[in-house]
């Protein structure tokens, strides 16, 4: 029922919920210290993010903490916050998390867009940064494939590709009616 009502009324929701529960009964306060709120995060991403290939639980976490920061305005202080913000950026972690499942060179470029990109072009500059860092992948020569033959290098990363190209197809399908700059540029780069 939370998870539904507008993203302003969830925390007052959550805290109406807790203050009912078992958890308030035996005393757990809600509000963490950060190493106990970053164990939980670790939990909470390993319950509710799938488990990917590519990029560790770790790097899941660390992702989704800076989301949540970044979209909360600030540090975690309490678990209640990590529900109420994953509700609302659920479908977006989902989008970075697969995205950057698919090209894990992006990793570190892609949090640092985390911190600094407007939020409401972040899934646009994360695809961008994506589609950039795969194209760069393929221009490896083959003392940069690590052991792995070059045609088994290759199906690979076609296969990453596919992914790619079917997230920036539902990204551009959701944003349709949007004339963005950001928005065109992608369009003009993925049609023929």
């Amino acid at each position: 029922i939370v998870e539904a009502l507008p993203s302003h009324d969830r925390k007052g929701a959550l805290q109406k919920q807790y203050q009912i529960s078992n958890l308030h009964d035996i005393g757990l306060n809600p509000n963490l210290g950060p190493e106990l709120l970053d164990d939980y995060l670790a939990d909470f991403a390993a319950m509710h993010l799938e488990w990917t290939q590519r990029i560790d639980r770790a790097t899941q976490t660390r992702i989704l903490k800076k989301m949540m920061q970044r979209t909360n305005g600030g540090e975690l202080v309490s678990i209640l916050d990590v529900h109420r913000l994953f509700w609302s950026l659920e479908r977006q972690v989902t989008f970075c998390i697969n995205l950057l499942n698919a090209v894990p060179a992006a990793v570190a470029d892609a949090e640092e867009l985390i911190d600094t990109a407007e939020l409401s072009l972040l899934n646009v500059d994360l695809l961008i940064l994506v589609h950039k860092t795969l194209t760069l992948d393929l221009q490896r020569d083959s003392q940069q494939l690590g052991g792995v033959a070059p045609h088994v290098y290759y199906r690979d990363w076609l296969s990453r590709k596919a992914v790619v190209a079917g997230l920036t197809k539902d990204l551009l399908a959701d944003h349709a009616s949007s004339a963005h700059e950001k928005l065109l540029g992608l369009k003009r780069d993925t049609e023929p």
